[in-house]
């Protein structure tokens, strides 16, 4: 919950609705994982399908990297939620520290992506086109999540440091009795 006062505050929210979700996403991940590791120990796989251009562990790996990339792609608008659900304080602050959260699971995810795809896809693009195209790719897509954080942090920059400054000078002031004018930035 949020408000309009000038102070920014943890407040724990964790009700059943904002981590069923979460648990039941991790498990689903951690299960087919499970389940991956246990399709890549079968006797004769890579003996049976050994001829074809890609290997059985970098499709078992980028199958793998789906369902983790998947798992946080899916929970970062969930964990926005709950950070901005956890945070009392100025809306706009609020706001900002939930979508920097949420922008953070999924420039994650675009590296755990990025690692685990490698194996599967580089061979393909090297014979469509060059190899460097999957990695621009993924630099022009993660370089989304990194502008939209810096965007938001910019944004926020104003309130936060005037909610530390009074902060900070609020601790003082109840150690040494002195009072300080704060000059506050309007927007």
């Amino acid at each position: 919950m949020s408000d309009d006062n000038d102070t920014i505050a943890f407040s724990p929210a964790l009700e059943e609705s904002h981590i069923y979700p979460l648990v039941r996403i991790a498990l689903i991940a951690v299960g087919g994982l499970v389940l991956l590791g246990l399709v890549s120990l079968l006797p004769g796989l890579e003996v049976l399908f050994g001829g074809f251009e890609i290997s059985v562990s970098a499709v078992l790996l980028a199958l793998g990297t789906y369902l983790v990339a998947g798992g946080l792609l899916a929970v970062a608008g969930r964990v926005e939620a709950l950070v901005a659900d956890s945070l009392e304080g100025p809306q706009r602050v609020v706001e900002d520290t939930g979508a920097i959260a949420k922008y953070l699971f999924v420039f994650v995810a675009l590296l755990v992506a990025y690692q685990g795809f490698a194996p599967a896809l580089v061979p393909m693009v090297e014979n469509v086109a060059a190899a460097w195209v999957y990695h621009l790719v993924f630099l022009l897509v993660t370089l989304v999540p990194v502008a939209l954080i810096a965007r938001r942090l910019h944004r926020s920059l104003d309130p936060v440091t005037d909610l530390i400054t009074r902060g900070l000078l609020d601790s003082r002031t109840r150690r040494t009795g002195e009072e300080t004018e704060i000059p506050v930035e309007s927007e």
